[in-house]
């Protein structure tokens, strides 16, 4: 099983300080799970229990010891690859070494610093993660057991390579580099079992190798060590979170290195050979099971020599062709599905939409074809997978969405009725009730009121004709009559018809492009309504001195209808949700008369009549909409 990403790592942190171990939690608050211990025996049983990803341990505590808890691990063969990281006080350079040869993965001095401290634990969960991770697209084979680890130290200073070589002499063939491009070609050529890299180098520096090696499936768990005297807490988080497995700084003491390297590559072997192993036990696996997968696979598989002759098939090839297994050895595969061999290259790139007609079968079903080329001149096998089940679930699906989705809009509208026609209704029956009663009332004041009632019944009338229109769109009833007709005199007409709200509003009303005649095919009536909306929201919403505008020019094969406004615009949240059927993006709380449906009632007319509506807005700049039309 492939170890948790480091987020979801389970941390054990053995300290019997309480101080210190609430510090460090707080370090490693985005670990997942951080469990405590307060001595060695206790930790060593919480491991046994239930072994975490990494454990972090103090050296001195009563009872067993940091570094006596640390052998313990490492004496244990199902714990000798859990990573140990010990952290403590005590600095001294035998300390540290002591540690690593009790088999610590890393060491860290108190007190400890936040950044490099969370990059290098994330670190030890990635290479810990990696010791079980089965590769299946490594380019080599992992180095052999018992095979001597190849080496490769990659610095500008000749000085401080022999001095690298010096410390790890013995412990592998040592090969150099002296420039990062240099370390990237001997890579390749070495499949190198550890890099030893300087940071600030010339030209590609440390960091730079290490990014194009981790990028590479091959280099996913080769163990890359800085070892630099640029060693402040930037560079070294940057390194770990890179990929490498360990920063250490100049001047260094060699046998800590030295311990380091080691302790490196046995990790890197164990890799390796858990790696070999994986590998060549699926290998067996397939070999012994590759016929009845086969033969038992739920999708149509199909093998064909390099003339196209069926060579190889399955049981559900036979039922989805409707034949015996014997009669589809030796013929061409066109007989099958026509042209199948020609789609190969296609479906090699990926999956080829067909439908397949069973002998028999009344009628054919869905396929997805999928091929794979063993090698050139070699086998051609196809995967057909019946998709007629996901087709139906597809359409179910999308009939629930459609089913919930008018439930809504349902729900929607009769609150949004229920609310908006009070207030014309009150008007209505208030003012009615008024003139009942008022007996000798002067003819002014009545006249008043009638007009008071004539507005509402006209706002109720207007809110019916829109209810209407929007229960077309969403049935899919629409009707548009399309007739060659000339934009200009329509958008005259509106603008006309618009220009004693805009005088009232105070707005400044403009108009250009009506010199040219510019003849579209549309229906009149319905281009009207969307203009008329378009207008008439842009005068609402001006301000007093505002300037609407209104321009109508030839775009390629299209008429369009701008009308641009000065009002206060749109966020990109209100522009996501501007053609949603009664949503007014706030407006209702304000003075400005509206039902939310003038925009969606346009973008479905000009749809209709194989245009589009575009719109441009921006928080304090105003808006700008375009109707887009065929020109005839």
């Amino acid at each position: 099983m492939m170890k948790a990403a480091p987020e979801a790592a389970k941390i054990l942190l053995v300290d019997d300080e309480p101080d210190s171990i609430k510090l460090i939690s707080r370090m490693l608050a985005g670990f997942g799970q951080v469990r405590f211990a307060t001595s060695g025996l206790e930790a060593l049983e919480r491991i046994r229990a239930d072994a975490p990803d990494l454990v972090i341990t103090d050296i001195h505590m009563p009872g067993m010891s940091g570094l006596e808890l640390c052998g313990a691990i490492r004496s244990a063969p199902e714990l000798r690859q859990l990573p140990v990281i010990v952290i403590t006080a005590s600095g001294l350079g035998e300390v540290e070494l002591a540690a690593l040869q009790r088999g610590a993965a890393d060491f860290v001095t108190k007190p400890v610093e936040p950044e490099s401290f969370v990059a290098r634990v994330r670190a030890h969960l990635r290479s810990a993660g990696l010791t079980e991770r089965v590769s299946t697209a490594l380019s080599r084979q992992p180095s052999e057991a018992g095979a001597n680890p190849r080496l490769l130290v990659v610095d500008d200073d000749a000085d401080a390579i022999q001095l690298v070589q010096r410390a790890v002499a013995g412990l592998g063939v040592v090969h150099f580099a002296t420039t990062g491009s240099e370390a990237l070609r001997l890579a390749h050529e070495l499949d190198p079992d550890l890099v030893l890299l300087d940071a600030n180098m010339p030209g590609l520096d440390g960091f730079g190798v290490c990014a194009a090696l981790k990028s590479q499936e091959r280099f996913a768990h080769l163990p890359i060590v800085f070892v630099t005297r640029h060693s402040d807490v930037a560079n070294e988080r940057q390194a770990l979170d890179l990929g490498a497995a360990d920063f250490v700084s100049k001047p260094y003491d060699p046998q800590v290195l030295r311990a380091r390297v080691r302790n490196l590559l046995e990790l890197k072997r164990r890799q390796d050979a858990e790696l070999r192993a994986a590998t060549e036990h699926w290998r067996r696996l397939a070999d012994s099971h590759l016929a009845e997968i086969v033969r038992t696979a739920s999708d149509a598989i199909v093998s064909c020599n390099e003339q196209g002759q069926v060579v190889l098939a399955n049981a559900a090839a036979a039922q989805m062709f409707g034949c015996a297994e014997a009669e589809l050895i030796g013929a061409p595969a066109d007989r099958l599905l026509p042209g199948l061999w020609a789609q190969a290259d296609a479906a090699c790139a990926g999956p080829v939409g067909r439908r397949v007609q069973r002998q028999g079968a009344a009628a054919d079903r869905p396929v997805e074809i999928r091929a794979s080329r063993s090698a050139p001149g070699g086998l051609t096998t196809f995967l057909l997978r019946d998709c007629s089940e996901r087709e139906q679930l597809i359409a179910e699906q999308q009939a629930r969405s459609g089913a919930e989705a008018v439930a809504q809009a349902r729900a929607r509208l009769m609150a949004y009725v229920s609310h908006e026609m009070g207030a014309p209704l009150n008007a209505i029956l208030g003012f009615a009730q008024i003139l009942a009663g008022n007996g000798m009332a002067d003819e002014a004041q009545n006249r008043r009121q009638l007009q008071r009632i004539l507005e509402g019944a006209e706002q109720l009338q207007g809110l019916i004709a829109d209810l209407l229109e929007v229960s077309r769109q969403a049935a899919g009833q629409l009707s548009v009559q399309m007739a060659s007709m000339e934009l200009g005199a329509v958008v005259q007409g509106c603008v006309d018809a618009l220009r004693p709200a805009a005088e009232r509003g105070r707005v400044v009303l403009r108009v250009e492009g009506l010199d040219e005649p510019l003849a579209v095919r549309a229906d009149a009536k319905r281009v009207r309504q969307c203009i008329s909306n378009l207008v008439s929201n842009a005068i609402k919403y001006s301000p007093q001195g505002g300037v609407v505008q209104v321009r109508l020019f030839r775009s390629g094969t299209e008429a369009c209808v701008m009308v641009k406004d000065e009002g206060p615009g749109l966020s990109e949240a209100q522009l996501a949700h501007l053609f949603e059927p009664f949503n007014r993006l706030g407006a209702e709380s304000t003075s400005i008369p509206g039902t939310g449906l003038g925009l969606v009632i346009s973008k479905g007319f000009a749809e209709a009549m194989g245009g589009r509506l575009e719109v441009w807005s921006e928080m304090g700049s105003g808006s700008r909409f375009s109707l887009f039309l065929h020109a005839a």
